[in-house]
């Protein structure tokens, strides 16, 4: 975006030099993927929108419960893509689209005019990404599976890397729960997350 002038919040020299060199990369014929960085440069900001409005538009359907069959994926790219013939389809949202993140300005509403939807972005959208992870939730989790091979005489569980075997069931249990509480701890903390609560699903 900062090669094709929708962006200048840093360095469009640099973006420049990048684009430039990914320009000299080959597809699978030896062709050139782009003849410069501004063809380059449209050939994704065209990408990205497509799949965004593909995206989007599959966890609505899939919010609806709509489930998408052998072929249907033809009929949505024709009525994205405004495609024309004998049968006219179309798409198009029931409510406004928001978008948020610093480069929300330059494809959401490209991406609302594809899905024939409103397209809002909020003032300070290039924030709200960071300040939604600092005040989003952070969440870990980790299987352990209990086994045993004779029927029920022993146990067996890996904990830390090491095949633990027990004999006393509800022990065994006590024990996985230990620790894979004490594990998830260090991988809560390590996540950044504070005070954490456990679940279990036994």
């Amino acid at each position: 975006m900062h090669v094709l002038g929708f962006q200048n919040n840093w360095d469009a020299g640099a973006a420049e030099l990048a684009a430039g060199v990914l320009c000299r990369v080959r597809d699978r014929f030896a062709q050139a993927i782009a003849n410069n960085s501004e063809e380059l440069c449209q050939n994704i900001k065209q990408q990205l929108t497509t799949q965004s409005s593909n995206v989007i538009l599959q966890t609505c359907m899939a919010e609806d419960g709509v489930k998408i069959g052998e072929g249907a994926a033809d009929l949505i790219a024709r009525s994205l893509d405004r495609q024309g013939g004998f049968v006219n389809f179309s798409l198009s949202l029931d409510r406004s689209l928001v978008g948020l993140g610093a480069s929300a300005k330059v494809y959401y509403p490209e991406i609302g005019e594809r899905l024939s939807s409103e397209c809002l972005v909020p003032e300070h959208a290039d924030v709200a990404n960071a300040i939604g992870s600092v005040a989003g939730e952070v969440r870990v989790q980790k299987t352990v599976t209990i086994t045993s091979s004779d029927g029920g005489s022993s146990f067996q569980f890996l904990s830390g890397g090491n095949l633990i075997n027990m004999v006393d069931e509800k022990a065994v249990i006590e024990k996985v729960k230990s620790d894979l509480q004490a594990e998830l701890a260090q991988m809560a903390d390590e996540a950044g997350a504070q005070s954490p609560v456990f679940e279990e699903n036994i």
